[in-house]
């Protein structure tokens, strides 16, 4: 059925005029009439009474009326939401991906949001630094992307959505000649070298870094990158890293112990955080809703 001919019905029937009506619509009352009898013969029965002082609606008309009412407004949501997805499905997702820590994370999120989103294109754009990644996300040139720890660098137009948290490690290189431990403290290293990567758009390893150079200051630190180049230094060093589980490539032979932290550091658990702007669009969201879900399902930590 023509819903343009069922909205002239609900229009004849509000104006209870044909003329009235058709200059509400801006067609000719004759042209309105052939639709309004189009509806008339799909429905099977009379819906409006003529007379000389207009029309009104007979008892299945009204019947009718009622019904449309309640319809059309879902129907016109259901047009919104149509439209929607397929807006959805020509854009996609734009996800910021700079580093070792996003390539590990992410690979969990994406197989869960693309078993209940198969049709939504996910677009990786690869950026390198930090700044540039924050500038990405509020100039909408990416929709969303992943940190570690970022409450010191949070701004006013971006979330920071935690979705786990894990203990630090300390991953180990195979040219790294130190005595092989369940578990290791600070203490261990005084008076060594201790690698520590630079986090992601975050700031706990720039917490862990302020606080080792206040509180240990014999433990030489070296800040590297959280990628091959990275990796490359933490051998060329023979010195362990400071680094979150889920970094760790999965063909490592790097080994990876846990780090105990003092309890005087305020923050001993570092953050697997979502990074978006605050004024999502509803695909975001649902990515960003995925991504909870599949935090609450699956544990990062290898």
């Amino acid at each position: 059925m023509n819903i343009k001919y069922l909205m002239s019905f609900l229009t004849v029937a509000d104006e209870g005029s044909i003329n009235m009506a058709a200059t509400q619509l801006f067609i000719s009352p004759s042209a309105l009439m052939k639709q309004i009898n189009t509806v008339e013969e799909e429905v099977g029965t009379e819906l409006l009474l003529r007379g000389k002082k207009g029309v009104e609606l007979t008892e299945a008309g009204l019947l009718f009326y009622r019904g449309l009412k309640e319809l059309l407004p879902l129907y016109e949501d259901l047009l919104k939401k149509t439209k929607l997805a397929g807006q959805r499905s020509a854009r996609g997702i734009v996800i910021g991906s700079w580093s070792v820590a996003c390539h590990c994370v992410l690979p969990r999120i994406i197989n869960y949001f693309q078993l209940r989103h198969p049709d939504v294109e996910l677009v990786f754009r690869n950026i390198p630094r930090i700044d540039e990644m924050q500038r990405a996300l509020e100039h909408r040139d990416i929709d969303i992307t992943f940190s570690f720890g970022g409450r010191s660098r949070a701004t006013a137009n971006l979330r920071y959505i935690t979705l786990t948290r894990e203990e630090p490690i300390l991953l180990i290189p195979p040219t790294c000649g130190i005595q092989i431990k369940r578990e290791y403290t600070l203490e261990d290293f005084l008076g060594s070298t201790l690698v520590v990567t630079d986090g992601s758009i975050s700031g706990w390893f720039d917490r862990f870094n302020r606080y080792v150079e206040k509180n240990y200051p014999s433990i030489c630190l070296y800040p590297t990158l959280e990628n091959e180049s990275g990796l490359m230094d933490m051998q060329r060093l023979a010195a362990p890293c400071v680094a979150s589980r889920s970094i760790v490539p999965r063909d490592s032979s790097y080994m990876t112990v846990p780090l105990r932290l003092p309890d005087d550091f305020d923050d001993p658990l570092i953050s697997i955080d979502l990074v978006c702007r605050r004024d999502n669009d509803p695909l975001t969201r649902e990515l960003i809703q995925a991504a909870e879900e599949a935090a609450n399902i699956i544990w990062f930590n290898r």
